[in-house]
């Protein structure tokens, strides 16, 4: 166990280092992490009776037969985005659970400010992103614009913002809003500084006064600004 616990550590440092490497690269840490003290919970378990509250979560009881039985308790402790709502924290004020339990209960009934996609992201800011990429994607993908602008009118726009585009189960399994919002949200510069998205998910410190002011700052981000991950100089998001 104490052999398995000290390797887990390692495997977290290397996690910790790791935020530029693949997802896989984070998944295979966290699995190894898990694997090892389970391997530990198989082979020693007398150790794991041994430790009371484990013991009762990862051994026994065992058969005459010599062999054993081994329950597992999974539970997901990554934290990899900087958005405040998604992950609780202990704070002592109690505005604090106050805000949470309202965006909470706002996700699960929006009632009348479920409103539709394109109240959001309007026609216009549509038209404007679609203008910026055919200037700035040439020859990666600018020939499947016209595509995109089909199912804008005819999947996406349409929609109702939390119900059926936040809580749609196949965006969500085809990481179509998290993924980018992973890769975006907050980027490490090769100076060691972080670049942050314009939005209310992340430490991004100016200040969004609209949803017109927040697109703005948003097309320069992607579009105006450039960051500099390998020291080569910035490039456009």
């Amino acid at each position: 166990r104490r052999s398995a616990c000290v390797r887990a550590g390692s495997l977290e440092a290397w996690e910790s280092r790791a935020k530029m490497a693949s997802v896989g690269w984070r998944r295979f840490c966290r699995t190894s992490v898990a694997l090892l003290l389970a391997r530990t919970c198989t082979f020693c378990p007398q150790i794991m009776q041994a430790e009371g509250a484990a013991a009762r979560v990862f051994a026994g009881p065992f058969d005459a037969k010599g062999g054993a039985r081994l329950r597992v308790l999974s539970w997901n402790v990554a934290a990899v985005n900087n958005n405040p709502f998604e992950y609780w924290i202990t704070h002592p004020s109690p505005l604090y659970k106050q805000l949470m339990q309202s965006v909470e209960d706002f996700i699960v009934r929006p009632g009348d400010e479920d409103v539709r996609v394109d109240q959001v992201f309007t026609d216009a800011m549509f038209r404007q992103l679609l203008e910026k990429m055919r200037t700035h994607m040439k020859g990666i993908g600018a020939s499947d614009l016209e595509t995109v602008s089909r199912m804008w009118e005819s999947e996406y726009r349409g929609r109702r913002v939390v119900s059926e585009f936040l809580r749609d189960g196949v965006i969500g399994k085809k990481r179509l809003a998290s993924m980018p919002d992973r890769v975006s949200n907050t980027i490490q510069l090769s100076s060691g500084e972080l670049a942050f998205r314009p939005t209310v998910i992340n430490c991004y410190k100016g200040e969004i006064v609209s949803l017109d002011d927040w697109f703005k700052k948003w097309l320069v981000f992607f579009f105006e600004g450039g960051v500099d991950l390998d020291g080569k100089g910035p490039r456009p998001v």
